[in-house]
């Protein structure tokens, strides 16, 4: 099984609870949770697995679920070359690409999001507001976050990791800085 960490909201909906359910039994040290820099709890599938046999939730809905990955830039050129590197090195991996938040909340709100790949300066919802969408409508889900800009402004990272991010990629970037940003995710267990 993949030890992909889950957020509150997943386990939730895994164990067909309410997230304050989860939240509290993570509070309570029922079930082991951790933080993220953003301050998103995380939960590693192996410690629900065994919260779920302990307290006798089914466990054949934990089956391993395919990653996805949302791209969010105004430059369509970014989003073909991550999209590109990603299928490449990560065949398994399903990629979906927006050139604006509104079309980024689109896809959040239908798929299950476990990467956000996110840029900061767009017209219309802007990164900060898709983030700002992410803290307030539960329903989005807890994707890690890394933002992706190519004008990074001094106290900007401590701004991002407030609303949500997990990490900063500073714009260009190679594709092996890329990648190993990819794998501190947690996301990725090894390289293809």
């Amino acid at each position: 099984m993949n030890d992909k960490p889950v957020s509150t909201y997943e386990a939730a909906a895994l164990l067909s609870v309410d997230i304050s359910t989860v939240k509290k039994w993570a509070d309570e040290g029922k079930i082991k949770a951790y933080r993220t820099p953003g301050g998103h709890r995380r939960i590693k599938r192996k410690e629900l697995v065994e919260f779920s046999k302990k307290y006798g939730f089914p466990v054949a809905e934990l089956r391993e679920a395919p990653h996805k990955i949302l791209i969010v830039d105004d430059e369509f050129n970014v989003r073909e070359n991550i999209r590109k590197i990603v299928e490449r090195k990560y065949p398994g991996i399903e990629v979906f690409s927006a050139e604006d938040g509104f079309s980024a909340g689109k896809i959040l709100a239908a798929e299950d999001i476990s990467l956000l790949f996110l840029d900061i300066r767009m017209p219309g919802i802007d990164g900060y507001g898709v983030m700002r969408q992410l803290l307030e409508d539960r329903r989005l889900g807890s994707p890690h976050i890394v933002v992706i800009t190519g004008y990074p402004e001094e106290g900007m990272e401590n701004k991002l990791v407030a609303l949500g991010a997990d990490q900063l990629l500073v714009k260009p970037f190679g594709v092996s800085e890329f990648t190993d940003c990819l794998k501190e995710t947690g996301i990725i267990e090894h390289s293809a």
